[in-house]
């Protein structure tokens, strides 16, 4: 009598399925990553409103009065409270820009755009300078509050 021995385990018939939802899962997860990506800078305001820089679950990080500046988290896709308008603006342009751990100096305009400012400029009230490509940032959409 001869034993062949145990059979070879079998594969359960789901495993494929299961493996895709891992790969679902996986994407989801990077996607998520990729839009809560952020770059802190100084905003300096030289507007004639406040200027509430908000999170992505819309509470406010930071309100700068005009004059004034102060550190503050950008997201890829980020909303700027001007007064009485929400402007949201595609930040790309300014985390590119700060790639290698520098950060930036952006001043917001009177209408909202988003200039790149060197750091010596920080303190001086200057106009801003010739801009490198993709500069000034200007908003995408706006909302009037009103």
């Amino acid at each position: 009598m001869t034993s062949a021995g145990p059979a070879p385990p079998q594969p359960p018939a789901r495993r494929p399925v299961a493996a895709l939802r891992h790969l679902c899962a996986a994407a989801l997860l990077l996607a998520g990553a990729a839009q809560a990506q952020s770059t802190q800078v100084l905003l300096v305001n030289a507007g004639q409103t406040d200027v509430a820089v908000q999170r992505p679950d819309q509470s406010i990080q930071v309100d700068i009065a005009p004059g004034a500046r102060a550190l503050a988290r950008l997201y890829r896709i980020q909303w700027l409270l001007l007064g009485q308008q929400a402007l949201r603006y595609d930040t790309t342009a300014i985390q590119r820009r700060a790639g290698a751990g520098r950060r930036l100096v952006i001043q917001v305009g009177g209408q909202g755009a988003l200039y790149l400012l060197p750091r010596a400029a920080v303190g001086k009230s200057l106009r801003p300078p010739r801009q490198p490509r993709g500069f000034p940032v200007r908003p995408t959409r706006s909302v009037d509050l009103t």
